[in-house]
């Protein structure tokens, strides 16, 4: 079978996302930094998070220690929001990178993280 025991898999290129992700934290901030993860326990997420690490690794981007990153947000777009904010209180998070769109779903929550958030930096997508 093909990906997560289907027999037919028609969609994203889920580590090819997670690729993308990382190439344009490297294009905003070329100098790197330490970075966030937030996603949740989904095979489909799984394989974003496996393709920011991997376009990441062996750059001068670290993913933030201390069982910190990668965080889960249960696929619940409250709990995304709440989880964003701890790490944007990280003094050494240079950039957070959600692997899907969670916390843009509540869009009023999220125009005030973003305005009251000039850092980190925050790398965004969702399929």
């Amino acid at each position: 079978g093909g990906p997560y025991g289907r027999k037919t898999y028609i969609g994203t290129d889920n580590v090819a996302f997670g690729k993308a992700l990382g190439k344009l934290l490297l294009q905003l901030v070329p100098k790197g930094g330490t970075f966030a993860l937030l996603g949740d326990s989904a095979p489909n997420v799984q394989s974003r998070i496996e393709g920011v690490k991997g376009k990441l690794d062996g750059t001068s981007w670290k993913e933030i220690g201390g069982g910190v990153s990668p965080v889960d947000c249960q696929d619940d777009v409250e709990i995304a929001l709440d989880l964003m904010q701890q790490l944007a209180a990280h003094r050494s998070v240079d950039a957070i990178i959600p692997v899907g769109g969670w916390p843009m779903y509540n869009e009023i929550r999220w125009r005030e993280f973003v305005n009251d958030h000039r850092r980190p930096k925050l790398i965004v997508g969702d399929s």
